[in-house]
Order: structure tokens, then C-alpha cells, then sequence
């Protein structure tokens, strides 16, 4: 997901989230992208820890809503800093 899934277009965001990343999303995955983070932390990597921030963002905003907040691509954008239009290439 961090490495993917943040780069997606809105669209395709909530299109993946319908097919592939709704177990990902649950309990066990933030709880592993907060394990992911920690070990980013210990390693001293600053865009990959804040990826996973962005990636835990997400998932709390999804266990919290579910797709109400997600499903409005301007606050999808605002909250996703890696997303296409912030980092086009």
C-alpha cells in the first residue's frame, strides 16, 4: 500500500479499495503499518515513515467511515500527501 496504493488516482483508489485492498484495511493491517512505521523510525527513513503515516491515516479514516470520507476525492486528496497530484511523476 505505501509504496502503491497512495499513488493512485482517486478513481482507481476507490476501485482497488472495493477489489483488493478491503482486507488490508482492517485491524491486522494497521496494526502492521504501524509496526512498518517503527521500523522505518528505527531506520532512520523519513519519506518511507511518511508514507506509512499517510497509509495509517487512511486505514483509521476507513475503520472510522468506512468510504464516506474516502469516496470525496477532495478530501481524499488533501489528506493523501503522495497521491497523483501532489506527485505527478
Amino acid at each position: 500500500m505505501a509504496s502503491q496504493a497512495i499513488r493512485f488516482s482517486h478513481k482507481d483508489f476507490l476501485k482497488s479499495l472495493i477489489l483488493d485492498l478491503g482486507p488490508i484495511l482492517g485491524d491486522l493491517g494497521l496494526w502492521s503499518l504501524k509496526c512498518l512505521q517503527d521500523v522505518a523510525k528505527e531506520k532512520k527513513d523519513n519519506d518511507l515513515k511518511k508514507r506509512y503515516a499517510v497509509c495509517l491515516e487512511i486505514v483509521e479514516k476507513y475503520l472510522e467511515n468506512g468510504t464516506d470520507t474516502l469516496g470525496d476525492e477532495k478530501k481524499y486528496n488533501f489528506m493523501n500527501k503522495f497521491g497523483p497530484k501532489k506527485c505527478p511523476d
